[in-house]
């Protein structure tokens, strides 16, 4: 076994032990604004199980409405005819500091390899969700939270085989930590003097 998949498969295996060890699932909930496109619905579906391996649930609703008063939910936006000058070469983009919003530019993906753009709409939700779950902009130099994809990676998307790291996963239960434990928007919260 070459090296690189060693390090896939130990990465992939620390990533599931640690999502094992969690005794209830994180749950987060996700609007999709315009989400009746081709292959949507299987992207969201195998976003889910990407997720599901780092132990959290992504629960989908197709109504945005649904989302406006969850302070902890995400709303994903899909763009069908991005203009060329707008972020050039990119997929999506998140706001991780705002936190809600992601906005997935669709027509790109659908131009895409026939045979990839499931999984490829898949792999950039997820790389956009977990952005805000995490709660800043940074990438890793492995996986899913690449900032460049190769055509290895491609390769290991369509297979399946591109995963987390064991690092962004616990990236991702922290901010989710951090994200559920912030107040809601509106409470009143007493000022302590020392």
């Amino acid at each position: 076994m070459k090296t690189s998949a060693m390090i896939t498969v130990a990465a992939i295996l620390a990533g599931s032990a640690w999502a094992a060890s969690k005794s209830d699932r994180q749950t987060l909930v996700i609007c999709l604004q315009d989400g009746k496109h081709a292959g949507v619905e299987t992207a969201a579906a195998k976003a889910s199980s990407m997720f599901l391996s780092a132990g959290v649930k992504l629960e989908w609703h197709a109504e945005v409405s649904f989302c406006k008063g969850n302070s902890d939910a995400m709303v994903v936006s899909l763009m069908t005819s991005t203009p060329k000058t707008f972020h050039p070469g990119a997929l999506a983009y998140a706001l991780p500091y705002e936190g809600v919003h992601i906005q997935v530019f669709y027509d790109r993906i659908a131009q895409s390899d026939p045979d990839l753009a499931p999984a490829l709409m898949a792999h950039v939700i997820v790389h956009e969700i977990t952005h805000i779950l995490q709660g800043i902009d940074r990438h890793s130099t492995a996986g899913i939270m690449k900032a460049v994809w190769t055509s290895s990676d491609y390769t290991q998307m369509k297979q399946g085989m591109l995963w987390f790291t064991p690092a962004d996963v616990e990236m991702i239960h922290d901010g989710f930590a951090a994200r559920t434990a912030r107040p809601a928007a509106g409470t009143l919260v007493a000022n302590v003097a020392p």
